[in-house]
């Protein structure tokens, strides 16, 4: 469960009292129904839980101290939490003017503290897999210094981030129509509303970086002909056209077991820089391991060896054949 803390009450955190009816001689809490759950009294689950109080240092100050009891004595009234409950917190630097305030050092003690930082390679992997639009990794892959480029001295409301790129797939994906040809005009429409989410500076190479991408072939036209197809020139077209390669194949299973062996074949194409087909064919012999019959026919044919030879001694073939 994550909350947002920021907009949290002290009471959504610690409960409100209320009468005890037998005695009408004192107060309990009643909790939240996050503890409730969390708690060992819960009937309807038991199984483990992630407690995440996001933005906690734009909360409140009586909001802060309504989680020392949360924190410290794992209990929220007269309730305490199971043992395969965990207790994180989230929060932006001071420095970000992101309405942040100083944790005071009563809590801050009761946590541990782990900083951590944009990693481009990290942030392509799970934008992938999650299925952002191509161009807008394609474009972080090419300009890895726009994934996070924020000046908090800045009066610039858009700028880049992790969230503003995720924002931009979102935009991509409710517009671009399904031919690629066309994507470079329809970005250039787009040019407004992504300089407002990323701003100026990045909105500008982005929409330049779409006319170049131009040229980025079809999952189609590869499984038609995967070794005649005309490789594309640019860089960042060949990085789009396998990203939406594998992005095809994931649509089920009918469209993998018909696509994996010409995308295999593609992919080990020595005109295709051996890094981009190396990252999409990870997650697709991760779907074809998945398989049980499609991974004994795979390991009996003759891309098997091919596969092996190009990309074996860069990948943990005992991974990839566990579905990892």
């Amino acid at each position: 469960r994550v909350f947002l803390t920021s907009v949290y009450e002290p009471f959504d955190i610690g409960g409100v009292l209320f009468e005890d009816k037998e005695t009408h001689k004192f107060c309990k809490y009643l909790p939240p129904q996050w503890a409730y759950e969390a708690s060992v009294e819960c009937e309807t689950f038991n199984g483990p839980m992630l407690l995440c109080f996001d933005d906690i240092v734009a909360a409140h100050e009586s909001t802060m101290n309504a989680l020392f009891k949360v924190v410290d004595e794992r209990m929220v009234g007269d309730l305490p939490f199971r043992d395969n409950v965990m207790l994180m917190a989230a929060g932006n630097y001071l420095d970000d003017n992101a309405g942040a305030s100083d944790m005071n050092t009563a809590l801050a003690n009761r946590f541990r503290h782990i900083y951590v930082r944009v990693d481009m390679p990290e942030w392509l992997k799970w934008a992938n897999s999650y299925g952002l639009a191509s161009l807008a990794t394609g474009f972080i892959y090419a300009s890895p210094h726009m994934l996070h480029n924020f000046d908090p001295a800045s009066a610039d409301k858009a700028f880049p981030t992790p969230r503003s790129w995720h924002n931009v797939s979102d935009l991509l994906a409710e517009v671009l129509p399904a031919d690629p040809a066309t994507w470079a005009g329809e970005v250039l429409n787009l040019e407004p509303e992504i300089v407002g989410i990323v701003g100026q500076s990045a909105g500008l190479l982005f929409t330049t970086y779409a006319q170049s991408a131009v040229g980025m072939l079809s999952p189609e036209d590869i499984i038609a002909d995967p070794t005649g197809v005309v490789m594309p020139t640019s860089l960042d077209a060949k990085y789009i056209t396998t990203i939406n390669l594998t992005k095809y194949l994931s649509k089920g299973t009918k469209t993998l077991r018909k696509g994996y062996e010409p995308a295999l074949q593609f992919l080990c194409r020595k005109d295709l820089p051996l890094d981009l087909g190396m990252s999409a064919t990870q997650p697709l012999m991760e779907s074809v391991f998945q398989d049980n019959e499609l991974m004994s026919s795979f390991m009996e044919s003759d891309h098997w060896q091919k596969f092996s030879d190009t990309f074996g001694r860069f990948l943990n073939m005992e991974q990839v054949r566990r579905g990892r």
